[in-house]
């Protein structure tokens, strides 16, 4: 007697501007070899994942949409149902911070699969969290810190490395990356992506990094468009615009990169063995930009992550969604 076939993973990803939790919903996908996976997203950016080799589907957020918060939420819980049925969906995973009424109101339906909420190490905390934390059969944390403990609430938590989604040995190497995105120089290559501030603040951090960077002659910056906007035209930057989407496997073309803040590119950067400098906003940015460009400085910081060896939680964090209950 032959066994019925898994049922499938149904991810979604919070993300209303970037792309982070897309990212890391699909490298989930990626490592669930055992069952069919499709993601669900409120990011723009969803379609690009197709050319990926996934089946993801947008659903756009509730500001974009203009929809009452109640009316956008049933919508909302109406899709997941269709999806769990339409996929045979019997796990679903939510990355991001607090769910959506719209994801509680479809795992309390009759199709409801097991649950699993992915998120940040520093999850929040206080009795409504744990209240949330009831909603789903398991947390999946990703940070710096690994291993498993039980709440108080008796829900299980799994702590993994931070989720990246390409492990060093999928990247591009950098002569294959400078070759894919036409870089090829002799001076060294900076990599700016501050997709993640504000316009606002990306103009003024722009200005620092021109600033900081004018007198160095053996350096070439490059900026990365936004996902969101690749065809077209980019906002005013001192540097060469790059188009490259995901980002990540494009890393090792570079020896140095200035990143907004956002803990999957800083670790994406990391598994590359890319020194990187995390930054959140301007305050500052021009100072702190030529102490990381120091050569000394990034010697030492390609030298440690060299040694450290980050490690990717991807692969954990899927064999826990996907595991027989």
């Amino acid at each position: 007697m032959s066994r019925a076939a898994p049922g499938g993973v149904l991810l979604i990803a919070e993300d209303g501007a970037g792309a982070a939790h897309l990212l890391r919903a699909l490298a989930l996908a990626r490592r669930v070899e055992t069952r069919a996976c499709a993601l669900l997203s409120f990011s723009p950016a969803t379609p690009l994942l197709g050319a990926l080799g996934a089946h993801a589907e947008f659903f756009p957020g509730r500001e974009p949409s203009n929809f009452d918060s109640a009316d956008w939420n049933a919508w909302l819980a109406a899709k997941i149902d269709h999806m769990f049925r339409a996929f045979a969906v019997d796990r679903l995973a939510y990355v991001g911070a607090t769910p959506p009424r719209g994801v509680v109101d479809a795992l309390a339906g009759r199709h409801a699969p097991r649950s699993f909420w992915v998120r940040g190490a520093r999850g929040a905390a206080g009795a409504g969290a744990r209240a949330m934390d009831m909603l789903f059969d398991a947390i999946i944390e990703d940070g710096d810190e690994a291993g498993s403990r039980k709440a108080d609430d008796a829900v299980a938590i799994c702590r993994v490395p931070p989720i990246a989604l390409f492990e060093r040995a999928e990247l591009f190497t950098r002569q294959d990356a400078a070759d894919r995105l036409g870089v090829a120089t002799p001076r060294r290559r900076l990599l700016v992506d501050l997709g993640a501030l504000g316009d606002g603040a990306a103009q003024q951090a722009r200005r620092a990094i021109q600033a900081a960077t004018a007198d160095i002659a053996d350096l070439a910056g490059y900026e990365l468009a936004d996902p969101l906007t690749i065809g077209l035209p980019m906002a005013p930057t001192p540097f060469r615009p790059l188009a490259a989407f995901p980002a990540a496997q494009f890393y090792r073309a570079f020896d140095a990169a200035i990143l907004a803040a956002d803990e999957g590119a800083a670790h994406g950067a990391g598994i590359a063995g890319l020194p990187a400098l995390i930054v959140a906003d301007a305050v500052g940015l021009e100072g702190k930009v030529r102490a990381f460009l120091r050569p000394t400085a990034l010697k030492a910081r390609a030298a440690r992550l060299k040694a450290e060896r980050p490690k990717n939680g991807a692969r954990a964090a899927a064999k826990v969604i996907a595991a027989d209950a």
